[in-house]
């Protein structure tokens, strides 16, 4: 059975530009990591949005199931590049809890993965 990768993003900041940086970064971790099953939570609710990207919200719900997807995964991999996604603290810190495989994608990381950011 392949590993799980439990895929940890900012979204909120800058909805459509992440969207768009997490669709690359999905598909090039598919990519190299072709034993690993991804798992993405903005591609599981990304049907919330209504249609309308920056009303798109996140509630309490969501964000429970979001940790109870960190707690079955065997790693959990953060793609914060503004170091100020509450989403992506609460999951990696969840992370840490259940002793999963934290691994902290630095920027730089980021950008060498899918050619850039900005």
């Amino acid at each position: 059975m392949r590993k799980t990768v439990y895929l940890s993003f900012p979204y909120r900041n800058d909805p459509l530009k992440n969207i768009k940086l997490i669709d690359e970064l999905v598909q090039k971790i598919a990519e190299i990591y072709p034993n690993y099953l991804i798992v993405s939570p903005l591609h599981l609710f990304g049907w919330v949005s209504k249609g309308n990207l920056d009303e798109m919200e996140y509630d309490d719900d969501i964000m429970v199931f979001d940790l109870k997807m960190v707690d079955i995964c065997d790693k959990v991999w953060i793609f914060d590049y503004t170091g100020k996604s509450v989403g992506c603290t609460f999951e990696k810190l969840e992370g840490y809890k259940e002793g999963k495989d934290v691994r902290i994608w630095s920027k730089h990381e980021i950008e060498q993965l899918i050619g850039g950011i900005e």
